[in-house]
Formats: C-alpha cells, sequence, structure tokens
C-alpha cells in the first residue's frame, strides 16, 4: 500500500487553486454542472441515498486547527446531505475513515509529511483504500486538506463571509484523490476588512495568518529604539545622534543606536514567543539620514537600500547568536522594507546577461533575513515588469529577487485618495502576481482596505484569494462565478457596472497614448488625487452608472422573500456609492439644495448600512478619517 501511495504521488504532484468557479467543479450524485468532474470516480459511496458508512477520525490529541478542520468538515456534510459525521479517535479493521490531520492512518500511510514537502499550508489529499487521507505538516494545511475536499467532492463554494454556497446531495461518491498540493505563495495575506477582521473567512478563503504571526508590523524602527522608555518619550531628547537630522528616521550607522535597538529587540522577541516574523521597518517617510557616515555607506553599499541591509543583517546576527544560546528551537524571521528610499536594491545590472547581482556580500540578506518589496510608486493598470510604464518597479523586483532569498510583496489594490473608486488594476493583477511568484516571492501582502468596506470588496477577496493560491487560474472565470453566486438577480446589472468602468479605464489609457498622456493607476495619495476629476468623470458616464443601478433596484423589487432581497439590495447599493459620492464631488450645481441634502441624506444611510465608514486616506489618521468628515464638509458646503 505504501509503494502504490508513493507512486501514484509521484505520478500528481501539484500546485492548484481551489475549485469553485473554475473549469474541473464537481458535481457529486450525478448533480447538474456544466464542467468536467476534477478527479475521477473511484466506486465508493461516501454518502448513498443519504447514509454513510464513514467517520471522522482525529489524532488521539488533535490540535486546535484539527479540530477545526474536523469541525468544518462535519457542519458542511451535514449542510451538503443530511448525514452528521461521528467522530472517532481509533481505527478499527472494519472502520471506514475521513482521515483528518497527524492520526494513526497518516502514520502508517508511508507519506512523507516534512515542511520541506508541505510548507505549512500545503497539504496530501489521498485515497487509501476505502480511506481519505487529509492532512498537512502544520500551520493551515490540514483544514485546507479539508476545504479542497469540500470543494471539489461537495461543490461547497465560500464566495465570501455571508455568502457559502451548499449544494444537497444524498449520493456522494469519493474520487481517487492522490494530490501533494502546495499553494503558489509560502504566506497569502490581504489587507481587507473582511479577512483581517474575520478570520474564519480568510481560512476559507486559504489566507494564512496574515499580520496575526507577527510581533511587530510595518513601520517599527521608532517603537523598536524608544520601547524601554515610557509611553510619549523617545530618544531625540537626549540622542538626538540616533535619528537623522530632520528626526524623521534612524541613523543607521550609529553603533551606539544599533546596541540599544538589539537589545529592545530582544526584548519585544521574548514577549511574543508565538510570532514568526519582527519587521524592522523604516518610518513611513520618503527620507533617509543624511549624516557623514551614511552617506559615505550609501556611496559604498549601493545607496540607502545597501545601508539598511547592512544594518539588519548585523542585528540579525546578533538576535540569531542570542536565540541559539536562549531558545535553539525558535524560529524568527526579521523582515525589512524595500519601500521608498530603500525601494531600488543594491545590485549592479550586467547588460551581457541581462541579470542583477548585488554590490557586495555585505548587502545579501542573511539566512534569518527577509526582504519586503512595496512598489509603492508602481502603475498597477500595468505590468509590474512592465519596461516602459515601470521600469523602476521591475527594476527593484528583479534587484531583490538576488539580493533576498526570502522575498515578500507588500503590493496594493486601493487608490488611497479615493477608497471607492474601483482600482483599476483588473488588467494586471494575474501578470503581477505571476511575476512574483516567477521571481521568488515567498509571502504576499496585497494591502486594500482593512477597516471598511469599498467598491467590489468581497469581489477582490475572492478573486485575490484564488489567484494567491494559484495566478494561473482564469479570472474571468472567477468573475463569473462570483457575480453569479453573490448578486444573484442583480448580477446582470451589477455586471454590467462593473463592465463599464472597466471599458472606461481602457478608453482612458487609449486617449492617454494618442495625447501622448498615458493614464496610470497609482495608489498614493498624491498621485491618486489626480484622477478624482471631470475629465475622468464626466457626469454622463456617472448617469448611465446610476441608471444600471435603477434598472437592478427594479429587478431586486421582484425577490419576494424579504430577507433574500434586502441582501441583495444591500450589496448592490454598495457598488453604487462611488458614482453618487462623484456626483457630490463634482457636479453639484446641478441639483437644487433640495436634492443636494436628499442626495446626502441617502448617501449616508446606505454607505452605513453598508458597512462603508472611510473614505480616504489623510490627516495623519490611520486608516483615513471617518465618512462623517465628509459627509459634514458637504453638508456645509453644498446646502
Amino acid at each position: 500500500m505504501k509503494k502504490m501511495i508513493c507512486c501514484l504521488l509521484a505520478a500528481l504532484i501539484a500546485i492548484i487553486g481551489g475549485s469553485c468557479g473554475e473549469s474541473g467543479r464537481t458535481s457529486p450524485g450525478g448533480g447538474s454542472s456544466n464542467t468536467t468532474p476534477k478527479y475521477e470516480e473511484s466506486g465508493i459511496k461516501l454518502v448513498e441515498n443519504g447514509r454513510t458508512d464513514y467517520r471522522i477520525l482525529l489524532p488521539r490529541i488533535p490540535s486546535d486547527r484539527e479540530r477545526y478542520a474536523a469541525e468544518e468538515l462535519t457542519t458542511y456534510m451535514e449542510k451538503s446531505t443530511g448525514v452528521r459525521l461521528e467522530t472517532t479517535y481509533e481505527t478499527s479493521s472494519e472502520g471506514k475513515y475521513l482521515s483528518v490531520g497527524g492520526t494513526d492512518l497518516l502514520q502508517s500511510s508511508g507519506l512523507e509529511v516534512s515542511y520541506s514537502r508541505l510548507g505549512d499550508d500545503g497539504f496530501y489529499l489521498v485515497l487509501s483504500g476505502n480511506d481519505l487521507i487529509m492532512a498537512g505538516y502544520g500551520g493551515d494545511g490540514t483544514l485546507f486538506a479539508v476545504y479542497e475536499f469540500l470543494e471539489t467532492t461537495l461543490g461547497v463554494c465560500f464566495y465570501a463571509a455571508d455568502e457559502i454556497v451548499v449544494p444537497e446531495y444524498t449520493d456522494v461518491p469519493l474520487y481517487k484523490y492522490s494530490e501533494e498540493i502546495r499553494p503558489a505563495f509560502e504566506e497569502r495575506a490581504l489587507g481587507y476588512l473582511a479577512t483581517q477582521g474575520d478570520r474564519n473567512n480568510a481560512l476559507r478563503m486559504r489566507l494564512g495568518e496574515g499580520v496575526g504571526n507577527w510581533g511587530l508590523w510595518a513601520h517599527t524602527h521608532f517603537t523598536i529604539i524608544n520601547y524601554d522608555l515610557e509611553p510619549g518619550k523617545s530618544y531625540k531628547t537626549d540622542h538626538s545622534d540616533w535619528f537623522s537630522s530632520d528626526g524623521t528616521q534612524l541613523c543607521l550607522t550609529n553603533e551606539e543606536m544599533k546596541a540599544k535597538f538589539i537589545e529592545n529587540l530582544k526584548t519585544i522577541i521574548a514577549e511574543k514567543p508565538n510570532a514568526e516574523y519582527f519587521m524592522l521597518g523604516q518610518e513611513d517617510q520618503n527620507t533617509f539620514c543624511t549624516c557623514g557616515r551614511c552617506r559615505a555607506s550609501n556611496a559604498e553599499n549601493g545607496g540607502e537600500s545597501g545601508t539598511q541591509m547592512i544594518f539588519v543583517n548585523s542585528v540579525a546576527a546578533e538576535i540569531k547568536k542570542w536565540l541559539k544560546e536562549t531558545n535553539p528551537q525558535r524560529n524568527v524571521t526579521l523582515v525589512t522594507f524595500a519601500y521608498c528610499k530603500t525601494e531600488s536594491a543594491p545590485t549592479t545590472y550586467d547588460e551581457a546577461t541581462d541579470s542583477y547581482r548585488p554590490v557586495n556580500e555585505r548587502v545579501v540578506a542573511a539566512d534569518n533575513v527577509g526582504v519586503m518589496f512595496a512598489p509603492i510608486y508602481a502603475c498597477f493598470s500595468h505590468d509590474i515588469l512592465d519596461k516602459n510604464c515601470n521600469a523602476l518597479s521591475r527594476t527593484a523586483l528583479l534587484g531583490w529577487a538576488a539580493v533576498s532569498a526570502k522575498l515578500m510583496v507588500w503590493t496594493y489594490s486601493s487608490n488611497y485618495a479615493a477608497y471607492l473608486q474601483p482600482f483599476n488594476n483588473y488588467s494586471s493583477l494575474k501578470a503581477d502576481y505571476s511575476a512574483f511568484r516567477e521571481n521568488g516571492v515567498v509571502y504576499i501582502y496585497d494591502q486594500g482596505i482593512y477597516n471598511s468596506y469599498d467598491s467590489f470588496h468581497d469581489l477582490r477577496v475572492y478573486i485575490h484569494s484564488k489567484m494567491l493560491w494559484n495566478p494561473e487560474q482564469s479570472v474571468t472565470e472567477l468573475e463569473d462565478a462570483f457575480f453569479s453566486a453573490y448578486y444573484k438577480q442583480a448580477a446582470p446589472y451589477v455586471r454590467e457596472y462593473y463592465e463599464l468602468i472597466k471599458t472606461h479605464y481602457i478608453a482612458l489609457e487609449k486617449e492617454g497614448k494618442e495625447k501622448n498622456d498615458p493614464f496610470h493607476t497609482y495608489c498614493t495619495w498624491n498621485l491618486g488625487v489626480l484622477t478624482l476629476t471631470s475629465a475622468y468623470w464626466p457626469k454622463s458616464l456617472l448617469n448611465q452608472c446610476l441608471s444600471i443601478f435603477e434598472r437592478a433596484y427594479e429587478e431586486i423589487a421582484k425577490i419576494e422573500d424579504v430577507e433574500e432581497r434586502n441582501k441583495i439590495l444591500k450589496r448592490t447599493k454598495r457598488e453604487s456609492l462611488y458614482a453618487r459620492y462623484m456626483i457630490l464631488e463634482l457636479y453639484p450645481v446641478y441639483y437644487t439644495v433640495t436634492q443636494l441634502e436628499e442626495l446626502i441624506d441617502s448617501f449616508e444611510a446606505d454607505a452605513y448600512e453598508c458597512g462603508v465608514t472611510r473614505y480616504v486616506s489623510a490627516d495623519g489618521i490611520v486608516g483615513g478619517p471617518d465618512l462623517s468628515k465628509k459627509i459634514t464638509e458637504w453638508r456645509k458646503n453644498l446646502l
């Protein structure tokens, strides 16, 4: 049996995505489907005539994640088939089992369960005789094996936290599973409210811990250096030489500062024993220390990023030595930013070989150092490897791939000058994720809006999570599946609006090329705000958008079930908010005071009902000011 399983696995080791929305969706028990089942039937029945001989098998001492995986399996099996599976912790000769996690069946299967094979989130899904083995090495792998089973065997589709499709069957076959599956990226996280605010939803989208397994996140230099002081205090008072002359960054060549930095970092790591990653991130300013030592280091080591890599590597060496002495089993990765002043890698370009090389060995990331590339200045309507539009980001990505074996990416999916604006990365997302994978990226954090809902929020979470697992999937097929399942009767109209916006962006780009004034999509406030004009958003277009939604509302009104009607109406109204926002911003002169009051009141009511509470990144407020600020501004200026 062991030999048979290993041979089967050798024949089929693949990186694949979830099946919902792509060809290969399963239709158990002869249910209707217009696609071909992903796996061949084994001839074994999991459920027949509403009954089963199978039980869930857990390890004798299951982990919390294994218990949760079994609970999810039990819940969705019962919803789909009416069968509630019994859970056991021991096998018998006559039993049939759905084995979840590190069970006795897994131990005797001959499968090599190791991090090198599966990583944190990879898993085995193998039919062994009558038994189905679902197991990962650790992390969330076992849970994702269960989700793969639910999706491909029962057709369960997780579209959003409040939209999970569970087909109903009385007969369910077992398939000839023989899979060793790993995601395209070891770590996958989305900075969206629907995932950061709902861990269960994130798991069902097969996303990792995100910021949850970070002991320090984002811009942390000042946090670390001042950690041993009382809140609100800073070493700037007595040690101004530890900081840049303008006080915005640390001086990374100051040895005294570095010693205190390392001392405080050790304390932070010790106080957060379960964290894996610690960001050593410069402050959120496009600045760097300009003292004589730093300038000399920049000149010798390939710029500001070289100076920063030397600093981080020296800190990492001390942390590695300290952990070896105090906690040798602990795995800690220190991560630094390739961002703003340090976005460009400390490399040289070899034109003959079309390759990048580190300027010296000192700037090469140590084995316990990760580099998080954040292409803050990229144009997101074009491929990040576009030599014309994204030349600087392209060079940075390829350069950092030569410097770091643990290359990470913090990318962006929102215009931070207008949260509600549908973000124009429709044509670049697939290419960018593929480029990241091809250049060795192991971790992606895609930042949308994490503290409010925005336009097509759940659609983006669904598509991005699928593409993070496997960027070779068809975006169009994923869109088709989502619109139908999520917007239901309103789907044709919301899709019409969606395609209208996409077509409008294409027209803007074509017009820009003709005028030698290219149209770009930026995430930063100062560049993103440039698109919020009547030249980009004519009233005729906005009126067309609102007309589409009026037709959608007419269709929604025909839904007899009140709860269903209200749910679809709420989802549809959320997508209407951008056009309504721009009408109030750009074209108030077309309306009377009474009409404007009605427009503002209805916008406010619908926005808060739909969970839209933020609208822009501004005022120095993390996550941006509350929407009430804009509502107040409209009432003051327009009424």
